[in-house]
């Protein structure tokens, strides 16, 4: 039988999928292959605040608790993400999505391939189902009229750490998604005062401060034009119906993952399944009142306490994230 393989990181998503299919696997005595990338070892680059480079204590850690874990560590020492492109574009056919993660992706399914594992499982859809963090909660209290509750949370996540104040989160998370754009410019301009910020909503296109795509590329194509009218959300702005942006929002990873799948598929005879994106398990998180993944100050809330026992704790508990492909 084709053995199986995890694209593993020290996060909650891909660690679930890990561990429930490590012990299924383990009812007919088979491994469980888990590639984690990490950076190179003379690695010293700064790193963003409340990120983390490495992933091997976390992904040490959750080895340790399931012994047919076969954990292997992924560098990409010397490799460049602009490798070999036009090989990637005539088999996907797609944009690659965090261009800088692609040369980690594709040393994972090299060593996949090598190891002759045809199917490799992934966590990348969780953000939006398994570990909603819970973002619609506290303006949806507010809309509902339960301010005392919506202060509690907001004073609950100020306590955990999570963010600067009770004052800014009742501002930032409740009152801000229910503004006019009007009102909700400045006051969002207000909030962020640094510089890449200021050109951000200063430009006329704000997209053109933050994409590298060529401006003269960009006007043949009528990007500006075309993202006018499909209602882009030029900043990133939060919406009040988190459920119907979720959705949305995975349905426009699909139709990228569907092309890069196919491709690597061709590439490497390799395929990625995502549990955190079946259907079943989409509509079931959907459905779920917001509260269940924001709960007195603790954001993931779900995830969180259905995996105790099965993660290591400092993985369940961890308020920081992993940065991706840090080397670069």
């Amino acid at each position: 039988c084709t053995p199986l393989g995890i694209m593993m990181s020290g996060g909650l998503d891909s660690s679930s999928v890990a561990v429930i299919a490590a012990d299924l696997l383990k009812i007919s005595n088979k491994p469980l292959a888990a590639f984690t990338e990490v950076p190179d070892k003379n690695f010293i680059g700064p790193i963003i605040k409340g990120r983390y480079a490495d992933e091997t204590p976390y992904v040490q850690a959750i080895a340790a608790m399931h012994d047919n874990i076969c954990l292997r560590l992924i560098r990409t020492d010397g490799q460049v993400y602009l490798d070999d492109l036009d090989r990637f574009f005539e088999s996907a056919e797609v944009p690659f999505r965090n261009a800088s993660n692609r040369a980690y992706i594709e040393a994972i399914f090299k060593a996949a391939q090598d190891l002759g594992i045809r199917n490799l499982l992934t966590g990348g859809h969780g953000n939006l189902t398994i570990s909603w963090k819970g973002s619609g909660l506290i303006p949806q209290l507010i809309q509902q009229g339960h301010l005392r509750r919506a202060f509690s949370e907001a004073r609950a996540l100020a306590k955990q750490g999570y963010h600067k104040s009770v004052l800014y989160i009742l501002i930032s998370q409740g009152l801000m998604p229910m503004l006019p754009e009007l009102i909700w410019f400045p006051i969002r301009y207000l909030l962020k005062w640094d510089s890449s910020t200021r050109e951000a909503y200063n430009a006329k296109k704000p997209w053109e401060v933050y994409s590298p795509i060529h401006p003269e590329f960009a006007r043949f194509h009528h990007v500006y034009d075309r993202a006018l009218e499909k209602g882009h959300n030029w900043h990133f702005r939060q919406e009040t119906n988190t459920r119907k942006a979720r959705l949305r929002t995975i349905e426009n990873r699909g139709k990228l993952f569907d092309g890069l799948e196919i491709g690597y598929q061709k590439l490497y005879s390799v395929t990625t399944r995502d549990p955190t994106g079946d259907q079943r398990l989409v509509e079931f998180c959907l459905s779920l009142p917001e509260d269940q993944y924001l709960n007195n100050g603790i954001p993931k809330w779900l995830i969180r306490k259905t995996m105790q026992g099965r993660l290591p704790e400092k993985v369940i508990w961890n308020k920081e994230r992993g940065l991706q492909a840090a080397d670069w």
